[in-house]
């Protein structure tokens, strides 16, 4: 089980990750008229160098509807059930421990999914930031800080979830 400030934290992650899911990274998989913040995403690319998301190629597609369709329902729920986890918790009665209990074996089995699904997938980006970083704009293989600066803004995408998968 998740500590208190663990839970916390994993909150507000979840709340985050509901507009960054929807605004940003959504742009992989729906028409560029629609998208809601085409420059934040085209300042990212060219400040991070980040050719995963300028390639925008079919595995990037699916990792990115399965998160729409996986992930963000899942923060939506998560968020919820935290909230309702945490107001249980300050009931003394035999029937809110029930409650508490059952409501956070469901949310663990949801988190450690999330887990497995979003620490795989960045994995998987990671690897691909150092087999074959390159530059968007030249196409000239990244330096080595190139890719170290690119794989940390993915890495905490790995990390976190990861500790869910042993909540």
């Amino acid at each position: 089980m998740l500590s208190l400030l663990e839970q916390k934290f994993y909150y507000f992650f979840f709340l985050i990750n509901i507009p960054i899911s929807t605004i940003i990274d959504s742009t992989s998989v729906i028409p560029e008229k629609y998208h809601l913040a085409p420059g934040l995403l085209n300042w990212h690319i060219r400040t991070n160098n980040d050719f995963i998301l300028y390639e925008n190629d079919t595995i990037l597609k699916v990792f990115t509807a399965i998160e729409l369709l996986f992930q963000v329902p899942f923060y939506i729920f998560a968020t919820r059930s935290l909230l309702k986890f945490w107001k249980l918790s300050s009931m003394n009665t035999d029937e809110a421990k029930a409650a508490r209990f059952t409501l956070w074996h469901k949310l663990a089995v949801l988190m450690r999914l999330y887990g497995l699904n979003a620490s795989s997938t960045t994995l998987y980006l990671l690897w691909q930031i150092w087999h074959r970083g390159y530059y968007p704009t030249t196409g000239l293989p990244m330096s080595p800080q190139d890719k170290l600066k690119l794989g940390l803004l993915y890495l905490p995408y790995f990390l976190l979830p990861v500790r869910l998968i042993f909540a």
